[in-house]
């Protein structure tokens, strides 16, 4: 249950919601864990590069906060260390809030992973970044 925050986070609209930061991406159904379409992130620039998404603030206001749920799969190398981080807009300012710092295998395969978010009252904006 509940609101779903993520625009497109089945990646079954191509990459419609979804930005580049320093890297290229596409949604391709060749390997995916669930529904018709995976998000294939390369030619990443830096640690920093990844694909991010404005989340719409009139679904976030009424939410104290949520689960931010994923699978991932390493396609190249060996291990790839990631994270997931919130960038919160606030009257006080930016703040930036690690969900998950983790590292995935290539014999992991499908990674499934779940992270608690919460959302500050005073919450201007809010970006989903990975990297």
């Amino acid at each position: 249950g509940g609101t779903e925050l993520i625009q497109n986070g089945g990646f079954e609209a191509g990459t419609t919601g979804w930005d580049n930061q320093g890297c290229q991406s596409s949604a391709e159904d060749w390997d995916v864990f669930s529904g018709s379409a995976s998000l294939h992130v390369r030619q990443r620039s830096a640690e920093w590069a990844g694909p991010i998404q404005e989340l719409n603030m009139a679904d976030i206001k009424n939410e104290p906060g949520g689960k931010l749920r994923f699978a991932i799969k390493l396609h190249a190398g060996q291990v790839f260390q990631y994270s997931w981080t919130l960038k919160l807009q606030t009257n006080n300012g930016d703040t930036y809030v690690h969900l998950i710092d983790e590292i995935v295998h290539v014999e992991d395969g499908w990674k499934e992973v779940e992270a608690a978010v919460d959302f500050p009252s005073s919450l201007m904006s809010l970006q989903l970044i990975c990297s």
